[in-house]
């Protein structure tokens, strides 16, 4: 019994001893937890750092953009620093040249569209004075156009009053001679069309008393067949028999005649004056 209870004594000795040695373990966790709070205060102070960091970049970003001045709130300490002194320095020096390439950009863009404004307003000018000049030169060729009309009526006119004063033979040489340099002066188109509805015999006479080269350039105006017809009157003319003397000549009144005998009834003249002016 004495051997069992010195047992159970030293079994509760040593649970005490075990009790008393685990104790000092069970302490072990205040040392963990200011670890944990170490490593957590560092992990904050480096996240200021890098918040920092990037506000510190945000702010030198926004300063060097122009959109809030900085520097402005920076202390002279700060201000004196030499780094500092070197970015702001740099930091002016290249917004300056920037706003002077813009400033220049913008210069040379309004340059350009003052010139651009100044090149419409002159084309503006020039259109304007062609339209002007466009009406005065229309204005003008409707009034040729409406005196080449009236010569015309009057041309044809003076034509019929000729035909009908050479088939009355009261046509004088003078008269004539006025009416052919009349032709003579237009020019050869509208000359031949003019003379092309006359008599064979008239327009030989008329033709006649022209130079021979105005001549030649109204009869090459003229119609085939008309010339063709010219041409067979000036040979049967130049076959004919001599003209009969002024003795046996019928007499005329001056009145009718106008003084001069006409060249058309003469056969002799119109081959004579052929002769003389090279129409053939």
């Amino acid at each position: 019994m004495a051997t069992d209870k010195k047992q159970e004594a030293a079994a509760k000795e040593q649970a005490k001893q075990q009790e008393t040695k685990k104790t000092p373990a069970a302490k072990k966790p205040p040392q963990s937890g200011f670890i944990s709070a170490v490593i957590t205060w560092l992990l904050i102070m480096f996240l200021s750092v890098i918040f920092m960091s990037l506000m510190a970049v945000i702010a030198v970003l926004f300063d060097f953009l122009g959109i809030i001045k900085i520097r402005d709130f920076l202390p002279q300490t700060v201000l004196e620093n030499p780094y500092v002194k070197d970015y702001i320095r740099e930091s002016t020096i290249i917004k300056s040249s920037e706003e002077s390439k813009i400033k220049a950009l913008i210069y040379e863009q309004e340059s350009s569209y003052k010139d651009m404004a100044e090149k419409l307003k002159h084309k503006e000018v020039l259109i304007e004075e062609q339209s002007v000049k466009l009406a005065l030169w229309e204005k003008e060729l409707r009034e040729r156009e409406l005196e080449v009309i009236t010569k015309e009526k009057e041309l044809l006119k003076g034509i019929k009053n000729f035909e009908e004063a050479k088939k009355q033979k009261i046509v004088s040489d003078q008269t004539m001679e006025q009416f052919s340099k009349m032709y003579e002066r237009m020019d050869p188109q509208l000359a031949a069309d003019a003379l092309g509805p006359l008599e064979d015999s008239l327009l030989l006479e008329i033709l006649s008393r022209m130079k021979e080269k105005k001549s030649a350039l109204i009869m090459e105006k003229l119609p085939p067949e008309k010339v063709s017809k010219i041409t067979a009157l000036i040979k049967q003319l130049a076959k004919v028999e001599p003209p009969v003397k002024a003795s046996d000549a019928p007499q005329t009144p001056p009145e009718e005649t106008g003084g001069v005998a006409n060249k058309a009834e003469t056969p002799a003249a119109p081959a004579g004056s052929t002769n003389e002016t090279g129409v053939q």
